[in-house]
């Protein structure tokens, strides 16, 4: 950044005595939030290198994985912000919410081969708070990444295979060749929700003539997989886009691709442990080898281990083996209800259910099932249906009725899902009848099914807190402690800290009074503590019936977009970050205005930085991650003010094609370097007071060509009649680059290299060479840039763009 960019304007003697009194900053400053992890999967007993993307990232982040067997390990500090480049939306379309934009740091992560496969968490952290969790997949195949020459389709090679990916641009289709080696099935499943990549991903399988063999579409948001009948000796290409052909860098995905059968669900859908039980694979390709849905009866055992959850499987068939999936253990009786049932409208009888016990059932056509079991007058009973849980696509409902047909209790979703829970006291001795509805409106086919679980639920109680607690040093945070009582208990609870760092402390006291559920803890931190973050949680005692039980929180987490069970959505411990406030604020002068900017130039926004008297270090201005509207190219670098500067511009470059219809607005952060009490360099951001609002006027500066379609032999020197227009306002020299491709921008270049347009010249022939190399064949766009600068500060730009056919 040149001096003249940071050289002080004159403001009023207002603004010059505001400067010198100083002030406390009021602004909360901005925590970092997380993106994604590029690729996004990694395989069992590996070491990949991958990039950590996130938003308002600072030099001092802090990183954490949740899970063992998983290590993370950044390898440099945050890069330069990655605005998106062209296509952009206008129109309606131009004026919809902004992605954020990303920073990326390079990292590694290990996962040992002892771990197990499914989405990793991780956080991060730094003096401003802390973040959501993200994800990342394990797998247990052989993964790949994305690499293509152009848009070509890439090949796959040898299935099973994951492909990491991302659709970056707007419009971007992705293309991937499979070459199978015999007649059966393939299935091919996307993780891109799951990922917390925000689009609706569309599916399409094409033949070596070009004809759709299989498509499909995520219109639920939960993700999408398809199966496909393959022959012996065929290429297939996949096709996949957003459905609304969006494209940005944090639409990262994997595809899971598979020469076999896909299982979707089981029944039943847990396995009593230690028994030895026939079970129902639900799925694709699973009996013939067609691509429908269909069963196969298999004999399994589940193991023994009540240490152990789940039995991961693998569907072996003589039409290939299925991509691995697991199946959840119990300790109930787990029965299984006709699979024909769901033919025929059933019948008015219930089915009889000797609780404690669970049923795997079909839903018939009227969406109606009905289950009797018996209980005594005072019991405590869990009832619960699943079905997203198990892999299936119903939208259950329940509710308890008498033998009078009277409604006792009903329970539609459970938080953060569509499955359904409650609980049940039986108020008199006898027979109760469950009645399980489909709310979905789905077809009522074979993978119609859900899971009944009537279990008599003992005195117990959990615990939930918030996964991010964030306490000013100095000051104080409030943690509130949710309580859900089971079975009828409703005693007090003593709660303890587990993992709270030194320093924090609290008045409250810590226990739950007999029936309350809540509990809001009060934190004070002491003006020493060190800027950092700690896992932490809440336990909590109580006597149950005779016995010490003790309970440890649970933490609701994000990151994954399409959870089928919220249960499998919460992490152990929660983070508690001991906060920096910044001492020092952003003030945009003349907030209120409208600004008034030529296309294609930059626009100089005049800030104001007001110092704590205890503060007198440099702070860093640059873009905030999270704009407004869709940034269409728009872009603002990251400059430093020295200490002894209070007056600042801030230059934002408004590229030529933006709209003249709407407003423009540049969202600016403040970052500076501060000691914490414990001498720590941490880094503190607050945001400016208000938005740089634009209005667009035509541009000053305007290159265009006169080039017909040119057809190059490469290796050769060609013409391009250039054409630069400029406004009266704008009577400066221009220089010419051109931008080739990243492909090819190493066998291109003008002649001279450097070419510059004098002030009274208009027209010129652009001359370029070329190389023979066999990459630079076929047809490119090459960008003609024209840029020059206005008040010999403020980059304009304009640019053009010609096609040419390279041959040999």
């Amino acid at each position: 950044m040149t001096p003249e960019l940071l050289a002080p304007r004159r403001l009023c003697s207002q603004l010059i005595l505001l400067g010198l009194m100083g002030m406390s900053n009021v602004l909360a400053q901005k925590a970092p939030e997380l993106g994604y992890v590029f690729p996004p999967a990694i395989t069992l007993g590996e070491t990949k290198q991958v990039t950590l993307g996130g938003y308002d990232f600072t030099p001092d982040m802090e990183f954490f994985v949740h899970g063992d067997n998983v290590s993370l390990k950044t390898e440099g500090p945050p890069g330069d912000f990655l605005v998106p480049g062209p296509p952009y939306w206008f129109g309606e379309k131009g004026s919809s919410p902004a992605f954020p934009i990303p920073r990326e740091i390079p990292a590694q992560i290990k996962v040992e081969a002892t771990g197990r496969t499914g989405l990793k968490r991780w956080q991060v952290a730094n003096a401003n708070g802390s973040a959501a969790t993200a994800v990342f997949f394990v797998s247990d195949t052989r993964e790949i990444t994305e690499t293509r020459f152009r848009d070509e389709p890439m090949e796959v090679g040898k299935l099973p295979v994951g492909v990491s990916a991302r659709l970056s641009r707007i419009a971007e289709v992705d293309r991937y060749l499979i070459r199978t080696e015999r007649d059966g099935p393939v299935s091919v499943e996307l993780f891109a929700r799951r990922l917390g990549a925000d689009f609706n991903g569309v599916l399409q399988v094409h033949d070596m003539g070009g004809f759709i063999v299989a498509d499909v579409a995520d219109t639920q948001g939960r993700d999408l997989a398809l199966t496909f009948d393959a022959k012996a000796g065929m290429v297939y290409t996949l096709k996949i886009h957003d459905a609304d052909f969006r494209g940005n860098r944090a639409f990262v995905y994997r595809l899971a691709i598979t020469a076999g059968p896909r299982v979707i669900a089981t029944a039943p859908a847990r396995l009593t442990r230690g028994k030895k039980q026939h079970v129902r694979f639900i799925g694709y390709g699973v009996a013939t080898g067609a691509a429908r849905l269909e069963s196969a009866l298999r004999f399994v055992e589940a193991p023994a281990d009540s240490s152990t959850s789940t039995l991961p499987m693998r569907l072996e068939t003589d039409f290939g083996e299925s991509p691995g999936f697991e199946i959840p253990l119990s300790n109930l009786v787990e029965e299984t209800g006709s699979h024909e049932s769901n033919d025929t409208t059933v019948t008015e009888d219930p089915y009889q259910l000797s609780a404690p016990a669970a049923v795997t059932a079909w839903m018939p056509k009227n969406a109606n099932r009905r289950f009797r079991f018996t209980a005594k007058k005072g019991e405590n009973w869990t009832v619960s249906a699943e079905s997203q849980a198990i892999g299936a696509e119903l939208d259950v409902a329940i509710a308890i009725f008498n033998l009078d047909g009277k409604q006792l209790v009903e329970n539609d979703d459970v938080p953060g899902g569509s499955d359904s829970k409650l609980q049940f006291v039986v108020p008199v001795d006898g027979n109760y009848d469950v009645v399980v509805r489909d709310l979905s409106g789905k077809d009522k086919d074979l993978a119609a099914i859900f899971r009944l679980a009537i279990e008599k639920q003992p005195a117990d109680f959990s615990l939930t807190i918030p996964q991010q607690l964030n306490v000013p040093i100095g000051g104080t945070a409030q943690l509130s402690v949710a309580v859900e009582r089971i079975g009828g208990f409703a005693d007090e609870i003593a709660i303890e800290l587990e993992g709270m760092p030194e320093g924090i402390t609290t008045k409250t006291e810590l226990k739950i009074p007999a029936t309350k559920n809540q509990l809001k803890i009060t934190f004070e931190c002491a003006d020493t503590v060190a800027a950092s973050t700690t896992r932490f949680r809440v336990v909590g005692k109580a006597a149950i019936d005779g016995h010490d039980v003790v309970r440890k929180s649970a933490s609701p987490a994000a990151g994954n977009l399409a959870p089928r069970d919220p249960d499998k959505q919460r992490v152990p411990h929660a983070m508690c970050t001991c906060t920096m406030k910044p001492r020092f604020s952003v003030e945009l002068i003349d907030k209120n205005r409208q600004r008034a900017v030529h296309r294609g130039t930059t626009y100089p926004a005049p800030f104001l930085l007001q110092r704590d008297e205890d503060f007198d270090g440099p702070v860093s201005l640059q873009m905030a991650a999270r704009q407004g509207r869709h940034r269409q190219g728009i872009t603002a670098p990251m400059i430093t003010v020295p200490p002894e500067q209070s007056e600042v511009l801030y230059p934002c470059f408004m590229p030529e094609w933006l709209e003249t219809n709407r407003t423009t607005r540049m969202v600016v952060l403040g970052v500076a370097e501060q000691k914490d009490p414990q001498g720590r360099r941490r880094f503190v951001t607050a945001p400016a007071d208000a938005r740089i609002t634009m209005i667009l006027e035509g541009a000053l500066l305007k290159i265009s060509h006169e080039a017909s379609e040119l057809a190059i032999v490469a290796g050769d020197t060609f013409k391009v009649p250039i054409i630069v227009s400029r406004s009266a306002k704008l009577q400066t020299q221009v220089k010419i680059e051109i931008i080739p491709p990243v492909q090819i921008q190493d066998l291109l270049s003008t002649e001279p290299a450097n070419v510059t347009l004098p002030t009274d010249v208009e027209r010129m022939p652009l001359m370029i060479h070329t190389q023979d190399a066999e990459r630079l064949l076929g047809r490119w766009p090459i960008v003609i840039r024209a840029i020059t600068t206005q008040d010999n500060l403020w980059r304009v730009m304009s640019q053009t763009e010609v096609t040419i056919d390279f041959k040999r």
